[in-house]
């Protein structure tokens, strides 16, 4: 089944060729997706591509509300549930069977074909999803000029919104109206918003797109059923979930996108804002106060949103699909391909890309691609979705050891798998906690559903089904416990005491603790808000704590950036007060600053605490730049000394290889008396191992690779026992070496006695003064020794 489509400059590849193609244009709420739901139905079975997992459970319990559990299938990557007689193929757009015979297709937010990760595959959908009889594109207008040259003999219909939306001026969080959503972009800062709610409000519902169905339809029902007046979420609400908000409030402006910090881009705010307003009900868009701060919406960027009117898009993410898996190089180049029109922009780091670059830099893997069949299982263990989102370098492990298991058409140990999922079955922590565990669940349960891998795919599928089930449960339950308290919110309160004071940061009564007192912010106690209600509780707090407020923030500032300090948690510390952390900038050495909640400052004060915390943070990296100052405008030097900058002072050698071929004599005197090492494996500045430097250096690293808890300082041991993941071990200058971390100049000395006790011998005998200097008992000596190459003398 499959046709081209002409085009004055190219010929374009698609399937489907007796297929009629419409393109449904608009912005949010015009009833798009409802109409596609209607015909999808009318046609008697079909396909629709969803963005979302959470949509696609959505729309596929609305479809089965309509025509039955028997004809209906929902294919995502932790969910395959396929009826006998299913007509209806309710997907994530990743997970679209694309070569499955339907009458009709729909692909739905086509626009995320500008972004940089999934775009590529949105792109491909366009070009290859077609139904026998219709086929219908959804998303928004800016798309139209890439529609045109894509699928040129599309129909294109454009639809208007069927509300207004409108702009107001920034409000105080505790000013917002009651159907408000309050969005962020990170997970940390959803958590501190939804406790600052909480506080004012007595309750408010989390969202998160990283949330199971189940935690995320129970947060929603709180909002729906207005038990909590507000909703904390990020921009997962953007992607088509249908909630009954009048008013969207953005908390940030800026998101990290998985390559870098940036600005919103008009499209983007306007297709969250989007959501606020239902049917014929008007919504509204602006900013909370506190992001207001030193941020504006410009007047033509809050005119496009209210108009839903954006710039037309130019150019989409594109990768060949077209693979011929016959040999690995083969398979390299059809990655690589280039792609077939100047429209399209060549994606090349997707996650599976990715995972296989790294697999193939393991020698067993690499050796072991002798046959279509291997090449064909390991592309297919790199489909492996990272829903954890670790490092790079452990989401590679976990390819490779699902890949070893099934290379030669075996399939994964039930030990194996059974080991990996008695670790998730814990079900208390903290909420981070709670969250990775399902996301670790939410892998496996794609490996479980491969029916090609797993000897008994219906025990494990429903053993993962229960667990994250039971994690969801208690996920949604923490979550309440920490964002919602009912009686708090709604109940008739009775009047505080007048004998309200402030005695060692607690706010109390004479019997009764109102709250502490906890950097520049009021913490009401949760007995006394039940008590007296949150308003109150809240009103008369601050009232008593303003003026300490006042005279603690104006200490500080006399003080100055000299008062300051790391603290063992990686924060920034007034005394015993913490300011501020930190997390993932646009480099690891240029990380974002944190601020907990001020709300006891005036915005004078606030902007204040700010500027000095910030400074004194950019002055602490620019300390460390200053040992590794660049001495020429351009040379190979001045290049080691950039990446040693922008590293905190350790790089892998490879990582700056050219550089160190055209190095001249004179330059590396030059990194010498800088106190730069250029190791057999390691280039790294001396004074960035010595303990005056560990905090700074262990809170960018932490930040940039958002780990939830922060790395505690070796002290004086040079190979630490530690479960640092790769990225962070060489970051802070610890690379990982067989069962150890060894700090990189003890490892430059390790390797050279190895060397010089192997020199001019086929193997030697191994040294055993190497490990006192690591500390560490002989069988793990040999492990580090093979690590490095060594052979014993046989």
């Amino acid at each position: 089944m499959s046709s081209t489509t002409s085009h004055p400059n190219v010929t374009l590849p698609t399937r489907g060729g007796g297929s009629r193609i419409t393109a449904l244009l608009g912005p949010t709420n015009t009833g798009k997706t409802h109409q596609a739901l209607e015909q999808l139905i009318a046609y008697g079975g079909g396909m629709i591509g969803l963005p979302l997992r959470l949509l696609a459970r959505e729309i596929y319990d609305r479809l089965r509300a309509r025509v039955g559990d028997d004809l209906v299938a929902l294919l995502t990557g932790e969910e395959r549930i396929e009826p006998l007689h299913a007509r209806y193929w309710v997907c994530t757009v990743e997970s679209m069977p694309v070569h499955r015979v339907v009458p009709f297709v729909v692909v739905d937010e086509v626009q995320l074909a500008t972004h940089p990760t999934r775009g590529h595959v949105f792109t491909d959908r366009l070009l290859n999803a077609r139904g026998t009889r219709e086929t219908w594109f959804l998303g928004s207008d800016m798309m139209r000029p890439i529609l045109e040259k894509l699928t040129p003999t599309a129909e294109i219909k454009t639809f208007e919104r069927l509300s207004e939306l409108s702009y107001i001026e920034p409000r105080r969080l505790e000013a917002l109206p009651k159907r408000s959503a309050i969005i962020a972009f990170s997970t940390r800062q959803v958590y501190a918003l939804a406790d600052q709610l909480r506080a004012l409000h007595g309750g408010v519902a989390v969202v998160l797109g990283a949330l199971s169905p189940r935690a995320r339809n129970a947060q929603v029902e709180l909002f729906e059923s207005e038990q909590v007046p507000h909703l904390v979420s990020t921009d997962a609400i953007g992607m088509g979930l249908n909630l009954n908000i009048r008013y969207v409030f953005f908390a940030a402006l800026r998101k990290f996108d998985g390559h870098q910090h940036r600005d919103l881009e008009p499209w983007e705010l306007g297709q969250i804002a989007g959501r606020a307003g239902r049917y014929r009900s008007n919504g509204s868009f602006g900013l909370t106060r506190e992001c207001a701060d030193g941020q504006r919406l410009p007047g033509w960027v809050i005119e496009q949103v209210e108009q839903q009117r954006f710039a037309p898009v130019s150019q989409v993410w594109y990768r060949n699909s077209d693979l011929d898996l016959s040999s690995i190089d083969a398979l390299r180049e059809g990655l690589l391909r280039p792609p077939f029109a100047r429209y399209l922009l060549h994606a090349r780091g997707a996650d599976d890309q990715r995972a296989l670059e790294a697999a193939l830099e393991m020698p067993d893997i690499a050796g072991s691609l002798h046959s279509p069949e291997r090449v064909e299982r390991l592309w297919s263990a790199c489909q492996i979705p990272d829903y954890r989102q670790g490092s790079p370098a452990s989401h590679a492990r976990l390819v490779a050891l699902v890949y070893r298991q099934i290379a030669d058409g075996e399939r994964i140990a039930d030990d194996w798998l059974d080991d990996q999922l008695r670790r998730l079955e814990v079900f208390s922590g903290d909420l981070e906690q709670m969250m990775r565990r399902i996301a670790h669940t939410r892998t496996f349960a794609y490996i479980a559903h491969r029916r090609d891998w797993v000897y008994d795919p219906d025990h494990w599928r429903d053993r993962i089904l229960r667990l994250e089930e039971r994690l969801s449960k208690e996920l949604h339950r923490n979550l309440t416990q920490h964002f919602v308290d009912e009686r708090a919110a709604f109940q008739v309160t009775r009047p505080v005491p007048h004998d309200v004071r402030l005695e060692d940061g607690v706010v109390q009564t004479r019997t009764t603790p109102l709250g502490t007192m906890e950097a520049f912010a009021f913490v009401p106690d949760l007995e006394a808000q039940r008590l007296f209600g949150v308003r109150e509780v809240r009103r008369q707090g601050r009232q008593v704590c303003l003026e300490a407020a006042a005279e603690q923030v104006a200490a500080l500032l006399e003080e100055g950036a000299e008062a300051l300090r790391w603290g063992d948690d990686l924060r920034v510390w007034w005394g015993d007060v913490p300011l501020a952390s930190l997390s993932k900038g646009v480099r690891v050495d240029e990380p974002q600053v944190d601020y907990p909640n001020m709300d006891l400052l005036q915005e004078e004060e606030r902007r204040a605490v700010r500027a000095l915390v910030e400074g004194w943070v950019r002055g602490r990296v620019e300390a460390f730049h200053e040992g590794l100052a660049s001495p020429e405008a351009s040379s190979p030097a001045n290049g080691i000394l950039y990446v040693l900058r922008t590293r905190l002072g350790v790089a892998p050698r490879d990582e700056i290889a050219p550089q160190l071929k055209a190095l001249s004599s004179e330059e590396r005197k030059v990194l010498a008396r800088r106190d730069v090492r250029l190791g057999i494996h390691h280039a790294y500045a001396t004074f960035a191992l010595k303990p005056a430097w560990w905090r700074l250096r262990a809170a960018c690293w932490a930040a940039w690779l958002e780990l939830d808890s922060p790395p505690r300082s070796p002290g004086k041991r040079v190979a630490p026992e530690t479960d640092w993941n790769p990225a962070l071990a060489l970051g802070l200058g610890y690379p990982w070496v067989g069962p150890r971390c060894v700090r990189v100049d003890m490892l430059e000395r390790v390797s050279a006695t190895l060397r010089k006790a192997s020199r001019g011998k086929r193997g030697g005998e191994l040294p055993t003064e190497p490990m006192r200097w690591l500390g560490c008992p002989a069988d793990e000596w040999a492990a580090i020794a093979r690590a490095l190459g060594f052979r014993e003398k046989r």
